[in-house]
């Protein structure tokens, strides 16, 4: 029998932004169109790498999608490539990593479905980042009307070139990120400092 080699602690796990762009808003009746990954250390300061794809799908792209992140059935024909050989790539840069996206849900839809596709399993640690769900604290208290990618750049002052193209969103997703944990952490040490002192 063999038995599984132990996972280091998960804050010990690289980080992997991901973002898909996609045919429409459905996992079950559109496909992934596009990936872009950025793969850190722990603290998401270092980056390993970055990579970037077009994917080919196999089910019509809805007009409203291609119009918003400029889907063009030849470009993708010549220069993209078919998800399978995409996944393989991102389950090689996802070993081991917690991934972390832009309204995770629905990118992690995306990449189950594309998994169930190819008949792959995912690498990766089962936690997932969200900088939707972290940001929730930002718009409770009024600092941001919504928690959209592009608002929350533009409070944090992070370059947000290349809106709705999966790389540029996927390394914005990991500004905001390093943004809103630096006040995070900065918050949580001042209140363990408190809670020490009271001790």
């Amino acid at each position: 029998m063999s038995i599984r080699p132990s996972l280091p602690h998960v804050k010990d796990a690289n980080i992997l932004f991901l973002d898909t762009e996609t045919g429409g808003l459905s996992a079950s009746r559109t496909d992934i169109i596009e990936i872009g990954c950025v793969l850190t250390d722990p603290s998401g300061r270092e980056v390993i790498e970055e990579w970037e794809t077009l994917v080919v799908p196999t089910r019509p792209v809805e007009p409203d999608a291609a119009r918003i992140n400029g889907y063009d059935a030849e470009k993708w024909a010549a220069e993209g490539v078919p998800l399978a050989t995409a996944m393989v790539k991102v389950l090689g840069m996802a070993r081991g990593a917690v991934m972390c996206c832009h309204n995770a849900p629905f990118d992690k839809a995306f990449v189950e479905a594309a998994l169930a596709t190819c008949r792959q399993r995912w690498t990766g640690r089962y936690h997932t980042l969200c900088t939707v769900s972290i940001a929730q604290p930002f718009l409770r208290r009024g600092l941001v009307n919504d928690v959209k990618l592009e608002t929350l750049a533009r409070y944090f002052g992070v370059d947000h070139d290349g809106a709705h193209r999966a790389l540029p969103d996927a390394k914005t997703c990991r500004a905001i990120y390093l943004a809103m944990q630096d006040i995070l952490e900065s918050a949580i040490d001042a209140y363990a400092a408190r809670r020490a002192s009271a001790a």
